[in-house]
C-alpha cells in the first residue's frame, strides 16, 4: 500500500553497514536442498488433491513458559501429514501456509525456492545487523540507547520496507504461483459459507475460527498488523489480557499473560504500579476493539467475491492504521515504564542438601521419568495400531454408524487399558524397586529437614514445606535461564525501546525460529458443504 508506505518510512540516506555479525548466520536452504522435486512442469508431475495438505504454524509461547519439544503426528485413512523439511525456517511468516501445501505436495517452482532463499538470507542480514547494534549500544545509559536505537531504526527503515514488501508478494505467488498454475487457496475447494442454512449453530463458532484464521493468511489487502491481530484471536490457548479495571480502587483483575507488540507475543506483565495497570489495561481495550472489527468484516465478507472482498479490507487498513499508529505509540509508553521497574524477588533458598541426597532424588525422578514415557510409548503404538472407524465405502444406516462408533471407542478404551496392564506387569520389579527408594529417600529427606528451619517463616521443616521450597527455587531458576537463553530475542523485540514496528517483527520471527517449536500436523483443504 503505497499510503501506508509513505507514512511510515521518511526518505533520507542509508548508509550501508559493513560489520561484522555478532551471532552465527542461519544456514539457508538452496534450491536444491528443498525435500522434493520442485515444479510439476520440471518433473512431469500433475496436481494431484490426494497429495495436498495445509500446515498453519504453531502459536508464540507466553514469555519464558516451558516448551514442548514432542512433535505431534495425525494420519488421516493411514497417510502421515508431517511438516515437509525447511518449513521450520519460515515460522512467523504469514506465507507459511502457503509453503507448506507447496513443499508437502512437491509442487514448489524452482524459481520461487530462488527467491526464498534470498529472502532467508535477506532476512538473516538485516537481524545480524540489528544485532550488532544492540551489542554496540548495550553500554548506554537508557536514554542514550533509545536514541541510538532510533537512529539506526531510521536506517534500516527502507530496507525493512522492502523486505515486508518482498514477503507480501512471497506470500501472493505461493498461493496463486502464476495465473497457468494451480492455486493452493485455502478456499479452492470450499463449498459452504458463513452463514449457510444447513451449518448448525453448534458449528458455526468453529466455521467462523477456520475463516478468521484462513483471512490472516490468504487474504490480500491487510496489514502486517492486522495479520498479527487476527493470528491473536485464532490462538487457541486461553487469552490472557487484563480483564477489569477499577479507576476507583486503582486495582486491575489479571489473567496470567496479555498479547503485547509485536503481534502474537505475550508477557506476564505486572499488576503494579497502577499507573502502569491502567496503560495495560487501555492498550488491551483498544487492540480489542480492532479485533473486533477484523472478525466481523472475515465473517461479513465470507460470501463476497474476491474482488468486494479485498477492498473491503483495503478499506479496513486505511481506516485502522491511525489507530495501529497510536496503539505503537501507547506500547512504547509502556515498555518505558517496565523498563525502570526492578526486578522481581527471587524466592528464598532451601537448604543445601547433601549431594548423595541429591543424586538419589535425580536418579528417582529418571526413573520414573523413564517408566512413564515408556508406558506412554506403548499406548500410542497401542492408538496406532488400532484399525480405522469404518472402511466400507458403500452407504451405512446413521444408527448403525453410530454404534459402529461407539463399539469402536470401547474395543479401543479396552485394548489401551490391556497395554497398560500388561506393561505394568512386565515392569512390575522396577516399580517396586522405585517404591521402596521413594520409601527410604522419604524417610531421610524428612529427617534432613527437622533440623533446618524453613528460610521463609523461620518454623521446622518437614518433607512437605522442603520440597515445595526445592521445587519453587528450580522453577524460578529455570525460568530465568530460559529467559537469558531461549527467549533473549523474544524479550527484546517485545520490550525494547527505540525499535521500530518493522524491526520488532523482524527479530521475533528470528526468535521464533531460534525457538524450534515442534510444527503442527497438517489438515486436509475444507471441501463439500459442511466444515469440518
Amino acid at each position: 500500500m503505497k499510503l501506508v508506505s509513505s507514512r511510515r518510512f521518511a526518505a533520507g540516506v542509508f548508509l550501508a553497514l559493513c560489520c561484522s555479525a555478532t551471532v552465527p548466520a542461519q544456514t539457508v536452504p538452496q534450491p536444491g536442498a528443498w525435500p522434493k522435486d520442485t515444479a510439476a512442469r520440471e518433473t512431469g508431475r500433475e496436481h494431484n488433491p490426494d497429495e495436498e495438505a495445509v500446515f498453519f504454524p504453531p502459536f508464540a509461547p507466553i514469555f519464558g513458559a516451558g516448551l514442548n519439544d514432542t512433535p505431534r503426528t495425525i494420519t488421516y485413512n493411514s497417510k502421515s501429514y508431517d511438516p515437509p523439511e525447511g518449513l521450520g525456517h519460515y515460522v512467523g511468516e504469514f506465507f507459511y501456509p502457503a509453503l507448506s501445501t507447496r513443499l508437502f505436495a512437491g509442487q514448489l517452482d524452482r524459481k520461487l525456492a530462488v527467491q526464498l532463499a534470498a529472502y532467508l538470507g535477506n532476512r538473516t542480514q538485516l537481524v545480524n545487523e540489528l544485532q550488532n547494534a544492540l551489542v554496540t549500544f548495550q553500554g548506554e545509559d537508557s536514554i542514550t540507547r533509545e536514541r541510538e536505537l532510533r537512529a539506526f531504526a531510521a536506517l534500516q527503515a527502507p530496507r525493512l520496507a522492502a523486505h515486508e514488501a518482498e514477503a507480501e508478494q512471497l506470500r501472493q505467488k505461493l498461493i496463486q504461483n502464476g495465473l497457468l498454475h494451480h492455486t493452493v487457496d485455502w478456499s479452492k475447494d470450499r463449498l459452504w459459507k458463513i452463514g449457510d442454512p444447513q451449518i448448525s449453530r453448534f458449528i458455526v463458532p468453529k466455521a467462523e475460527f477456520q475463516v478468521v484464521r484462513a483471512t490472516a493468511y490468504y487474504q490480500k489487502g491487510l496489514l502486517p498488523e492486522q495479520r498479527g491481530l487476527l493470528c491473536e484471536m485464532i490462538a487457541k490457548e486461553p487469552l490472557v489480557r487484563p480483564t477489569s479495571w477499577n479507576s476507583q480502587r486503582g486495582k486491575t483483575a489479571w489473567e496470567p499473560a496479555m498479547f503485547f507488540s509485536p503481534e502474537t507475543s505475550r508477557f506476564a506483565f505486572p499488576s503494579e504500579p497502577a499507573a502502569l495497570a491502567a496503560k495495560l489495561f487501555s492498550y488491551a481495550q483498544a487492540k480489542e476493539a480492532l479485533k473486533d472489527e477484523l472478525w466481523a468484516a472475515a465473517v461479513e465478507h465470507d460470501r463476497s467475491s474476491e474482488t468486494v472482498r479485498t477492498k473491503a479490507f483495503e478499506k479496513l487498513a486505511e481506516e485502522q492504521w491511525p489507530r495501529l499508529a497510536r496503539l505503537a505509540d501507547l506500547a512504547e509508553e509502556i515498555r518505558r515504564d517496565v523498563a525502570v521497574l526492578p526486578p522481581p524477588p527471587a524466592p528464598p533458598l532451601p537448604p543445601q542438601l547433601p549431594p548423595s541426597v541429591a543424586l538419589r532424588i535425580e536418579a528417582c525422578r529418571n526413573e520414573k521419568a523413564g517408566l512413564e514415557s515408556e508406558r506412554a510409548e506403548r499406548i500410542r503404538a497401542t492408538t496406532r495400531a488400532f484399525p480405522a472407524a469404518f472402511t466400507s465405502t458403500g452407504p451405512k444406516d446413521p444408527g448403525e454408524m453410530m454404534q459402529a462408533a461407539r463399539d469402536r471407542m470401547l474395543a479401543r478404551q479396552k485394548a489401551i487399558n490391556e497395554a497398560e496392564a500388561e506393561f505394568r506387569r512386565e515392569n512390575a520389579d522396577r516399580y517396586a524397586t522405585l517404591e521402596e527408594n521413594l520409601k527410604t529417600l522419604s524417610a531421610d529427606l524428612n529427617e534432613f529437614a527437622r533440623v533446618h528451619q524453613d528460610p521463609a517463616t523461620g518454623q521446622p521443616m518437614n518433607v512437605k514445606s522442603l520440597v515445595a521450597r526445592i521445587n519453587a527455587s528450580d522453577r524460578h531458576f529455570s525460568a530465568v535461564a530460559r529467559e537469558e537463553v531461549l527467549y533473549k530475542n523474544y524479550r527484546i523485540a517485545m520490550l525494547e525501546p527505540g525499535l521500530s514496528p518493522e524491526q520488532r517483527r523482524l527479530l521475533f520471527v528470528a526468535a521464533r525460529v531460534a525457538l524450534a517449536q515442534p510444527l503442527p500436523t497438517g489438515e486436509r483443504f475444507p471441501s463439500g458443504r459442511y466444515p469440518r
